[in-house]
């Protein structure tokens, strides 16, 4: 193999090392939020650096997505109480006038 062959594909293959270090690097924090929030954290998120790209705007829906079911756990949570709370009291008064 002669060098002028081997210069573009060591520069390519040093290239493409730090291409899958910068996903990886994306990547990992995904997955370390997405343990967490499997682990009960919901109140963990993906950092995102503003820097828009592809790998910000996954980061920044899913965040919201979980901002959305922390919500709608809040809202199910306030809602069985507030059932739970209605039905005592028709059941307190039967027992009183039963």
């Amino acid at each position: 193999m002669n060098w002028y062959r081997a210069i573009p594909l060591a520069v390519a293959l040093v290239f493409s090392a730090i291409s899958m270090w910068l996903i990886n690097l994306h990547l990992r924090k995904i997955n370390w939020t997405a343990e967490a929030v499997i682990q009960g954290k919901l109140s963990d998120r993906i950092p995102v650096q503003q820097v828009t790209d592809q790998f910000d705007k996954l980061a920044t829906n899913i965040n919201r997505m979980l901002d959305w079911i922390v919500r709608l756990l809040d809202m199910a949570k306030y809602e069985s109480n507030a059932l739970a709370h209605d039905m005592r009291t028709p059941l307190s008064r039967h027992r009183v006038c039963g």
